[in-house]
């Protein structure tokens, strides 16, 4: 039987997205999430949802490359470990 696990969503999320030129709550509608969700504290999905976020931000992104965006995205600030573990090897 599957374990089902929690993925913590918080706002640093929001920024990310804005930064890889993506509008969230584009993204939290095509997943089927609530679109304020990033603007809340101590949000967390359960495995279905978060991998339907992942699959909205494909699309969302225009395609399978957008992992690259990220990496080239991201500074050593804003690093964000749950992020980075997330991202396809």
């Amino acid at each position: 039987m599957p374990r089902t696990q929690n993925f913590s969503m918080d706002i640093g999320w929001q920024a990310l997205l804005k930064v890889l030129g993506l509008q969230p709550s584009h993204v939290l509608r095509r997943a089927g999430l609530p679109e304020d969700l990033l603007s809340r504290e101590g949000q967390q999905l359960v495995t279905a949802d978060y991998f339907r976020f992942w699959r909205a931000l494909e699309v969302e992104a225009g395609g399978a490359m957008f992992p690259l965006r990220i990496v080239e995205t991201v500074s050593a600030e804003s690093f964000d470990p749950p992020l980075f573990a997330a991202l396809p090897g």
